[in-house]
């Protein structure tokens, strides 16, 4: 296309001289809003052969030429450029004498009221709404009230706009009482088109009804299957969706992307979570060794991986596997996913349309995974809570094959595993604990690891206590109750840190704070929580009486607030070694994902000094 016949300004898309040097220039149809093979399907399901139609705006489009020799012969062409009805008319007077070419103004049209059963507008609505000013909408507002006067009732309205937001809000505002709205994404056969190759094509399909009071808005997704709206606001959701993604595409497609982007694919079946969630890592040329362009799929049960749920994880894995451009797919919980094969089928589409202009056509993309199926997961409890809303305990095969492992993962954060711990046979696990038995709690049969932390960042919280130096940390700073060392745990989760100290750190009193009532029950259910006591956070002071090694207490109540209170007392048996928090920050906007903001203001990290001994932590 070239740059010289587009205009330099929306404005002049409405003025009639511009329209005349246009058709004088280009000769040629000029289809910037997609051929008939783009849209035949479409709007072949909503006119029929002994329809009467109207074309508004015809330009020298061969829309009409093609409609008409697939038997839709009673069509008539309106423009205000002479010199394109001109051409037109002398294109098709022998080949097509049915079909009319009239130079005829749109907001003044001389038809009779009720005259066609169909009027179709490709592109004519963009030319007249070029921006939100007031007298572009009395224009927009005049054309279609003209529309809706040659229409015969149950007639239809088929606008094909490129849909930008001032368009797309006067469209669906004048056609929301009283018509029944339908939105298609137009599907290019060949090149991209548009005014911009990023901007979709939308076929807008509305249906003049005899009652103003009717109001129904539908989209039709990609399974060709027509979705009911609410209101006009889900039609505008759907339209700004698609122009999101096409930009995505349009920048993926033509450069190399610094940061990575990550795109949910829904199912219509499915509104809670994403079926499919696609990671695009590009790397330089120079460390691409095996080629442009890959799939990596990762298993079920292996998404809260660090290789795979953060960007440092992925551009690791993405240097590993060595392709250009890798995309990375995450399939979600509350999906079945029958095979691989089936998976492949069902992302290969729209995995390719991530890929770069440069890469061949044709190309078989290769496929890579650390499985040979798509994994499993087994959903053990979902469930919900004030403090920590969703939630859900599930369990899959352990990477290194050792057994199963649980998770506990909130759903706000649904790549991040609150709780993970290691579930083993009951052979394995006596011979581990050397004929002890382990504690049984909803776990089907198998047994709680505490032997190992599956966290990195829990290990490194336990290094604190070898620099408190062990019995002599405990003659520095030993309490009158006789516990070597007492520690303070702000945020339970499942308990496996707890756990894992009371195993295997006999010397240790903890104290474990937790606002979630549900949360500490779900730890004893289905985490093996052995707690020695649990009380509210107003009678937490019990808990300070009996300081006995080996002893876990958990308290319910606000971290903060029971700090605050325990330094208010500034009771001399509430003297902790080391005091951890490990606590999630559900405030995405902090810029913290660990602890919340309220942990970190001056005065609460006055009062937890307050409660360390000299040599704490």
């Amino acid at each position: 296309m070239s740059v010289s016949l587009l205009p330099s300004s929306h404005s002049e898309f409405q003025l009639k001289d511009y329209w005349e040097k246009f058709f004088q220039k280009r000769k040629a149809p000029f289809e910037w809003y997609g051929e008939y093979l783009d849209l035949c399907h479409i709007l072949h399901k909503y006119i029929k052969a002994s329809n009467t139609i109207l074309v508004v705006g015809c330009g020298n489009s061969k829309l009409s030429e093609d409609l008409y020799d697939v038997g839709f012969t009673s069509i008539d062409n309106i423009d205000i450029s002479e010199v394109v009805i001109k051409q037109m008319t002398s294109k098709n007077r022998t080949k097509r004498p049915e079909m009319t070419y009239t130079v005829m103004d749109i907001f003044e049209m001389t038809y009779n009221d009720s005259t066609f059963d169909c009027v179709i507008d490709k592109g004519t609505l963009d030319a007249v709404c070029v921006n939100s000013g007031q007298e572009t909408i009395d224009k927009v507002k005049n054309m279609f009230s003209e529309i809706s006067r040659v229409l015969k009732s149950n007639g239809r309205y088929i606008c094909i706009s490129l849909s930008q937001e001032h368009v797309l809000n006067q469209l669906v505002a004048a056609h929301s009482q009283g018509w029944i709205i339908r939105v298609h994404v137009v599907k290019c056969v060949g090149e991209k088109v548009g005014v911009a190759s990023a901007l979709p094509v939308f076929i807008f399909v509305m249906t003049k009804m005899a009652s103003p009071a009717i109001q129904i808005f539908e989209y039709v997704n990609e399974d060709e299957k027509c979705i009911r709206c609410e209101d006009d606001a889900g039609i505008i959701e759907f339209v700004r969706n698609c122009q999101q993604y096409a930009l995505v595409l349009h920048h993926l497609g033509s450069m190399h992307m610094e940061e990575q982007v990550c795109l949910d694919l829904w199912s219509g079946s499915n509104n809670i979570e994403p079926r499919f969630t696609l990671r695009v890592v590009d790397l330089p040329k120079k460390k691409a060794l095996n080629g442009q362009f890959a799939i990596f799929l990762v298993p079920q049960g292996r998404e809260t991986n660090w290789l795979f749920s953060s960007s440092a994880g992925s551009t690791q894995l993405a240097e590993s596997a060595g392709y250009e451009r890798l995309v990375i797919v995450t399939l979600h919980r509350g999906h079945t996913y029958q095979s691989l094969d089936k998976v492949k089928e069902e992302i290969s589409t729209k995995a390719m349309e991530l890929s770069q202009d440069s890469l061949p056509d044709r190309i078989k993309c290769p496929v890579l995974s650390l499985a040979e199926g798509v994994g499993s997961r087994t959903v053990l409890l979902e469930s919900s809570s004030s403090s920590s809303g969703g939630f859900v305990v599930e369990e899959s095969q352990d990477e290194e094959e050792r057994g199963l492992v649980r998770r506990l993962v909130f759903l706000e954060s649904p790549h991040l595993a609150q709780t993970e711990i290691l579930m083993i046979n009951k052979s394995d696990g006596a011979s581990k604990r050397k004929g002890k038995k382990g504690r049984q709690h909803k776990n089907g049969g198998k047994l709680f690891d505490f032997s190992e932390l599956m966290f990195p960042y829990h290990k490194l919280m336990l290094s604190s206590l070898a620099l408190i130096g062990g019995e002599e940390g405990g003659k520095r700073g030993r309490n009158p109750t006789g516990a070597a060392l007492d520690i303070l745990i702000v945020g339970l989760g499942g308990g496996a840190l707890p756990m894992f100290i009371k195993k295997h750190i006999p010397m240790v009193c903890q104290d474990v704070v937790d606002l979630d009532g549900s949360m500490i029950q779900v730890a004893i259910d289905w985490f093996g929580l052995e707690a020695d006591q649990i009380v509210t956070g107003g009678e937490g002071e019990k808990i300070l009486v009996h300081r006995d090694r080996g002893k876990l207490n958990v308290i319910q109540g606000d971290g903060v607030e029971h700090i605050m209170s325990l330094s208010d007392r500034k009771q001399a048996n509430t003297l902790y070694h080391v005091i951890i928090l490990d606590v999630d920050n559900k405030d995405a906007g902090s810029g913290l994902s660990s602890p919340p903001l309220s942990f970190t203001t001056p005065q609460f990290l006055q009062a937890a000094k307050s409660l360390l001994h000299p040599n704490g932590m």
